[in-house]
């Protein structure tokens, strides 16, 4: 958790000038955040997460059930086209879920590549926890690295998202490159 907090701090320092979440809708993006990961890492069903939290929709907790399939296909060894399509439709669904509950007000395609671009940040700065716990991202198996996941930013994210967007991603990349790769050694 700490890593992702950390990475959250370093987002919002360079967010897009528009965007200004509400206490509200941090706090309510936090909900979502927290039933995906009970979900994920203990396995509780939507009836228990429901319970736990019964401001977020039944549709919200459908939708993120079915990302949460995507997590047990990690489990599986895919080939890296299909590992790197899963790792990007579970960033970029969520992403997109949470764009639509909190009306944010983002097209679907940026907040695809959006979620999908934080997903790698995910599975790179998690690389060894996701080996000791059986996960297979191109970070693990396919022998990705920082310029590799630079590269493909570039070349696939950057391109389908929009000026503020691009200008974020990028910013993200360069600035906190020492930042995620000290992140990446951090014990589990």
């Amino acid at each position: 958790m700490l890593k992702e907090l950390l990475l959250y701090i370093a987002a919002m320092s360079i967010k897009p000038q528009n965007i200004r979440p509400t206490v509200k809708d941090v706090e309510l993006a936090l909900r979502i955040l927290l039933a995906d990961q009970l979900m994920d890492k203990l396995n509780w069903p939507a009836s228990a997460i429901k319970r736990l939290f019964p401001d977020v929709p039944g549709n919200i907790l459908k939708e993120g059930m079915s990302i949460q399939e995507l997590s047990f296909r990690q489990k599986k060894v895919l080939s890296e086209a299909e590992t790197l399509k899963v790792s990007m439709d579970k960033g970029g669904r969520l992403m997109i879920l949470l764009n639509r509950f909190l009306k944010l007000g983002e097209s679907d395609r940026d907040a695809y590549y959006v979620g999908a671009f934080a997903q790698l940040i995910d599975d790179y700065v998690d690389v060894l926890k996701d080996r000791a716990e059986g996960f297979h991202t191109v970070f693990t198996d396919y022998n990705w690295d920082y310029d590799k996941l630079v590269k493909f930013t570039q070349e696939v994210i950057v391109p389908n998202l929009s000026q503020k967007w691009r200008q974020f991603v990028m910013e993200f990349l360069l600035r906190y490159k020492n930042l995620l790769k000290m992140l990446q050694t951090l014990p589990i």
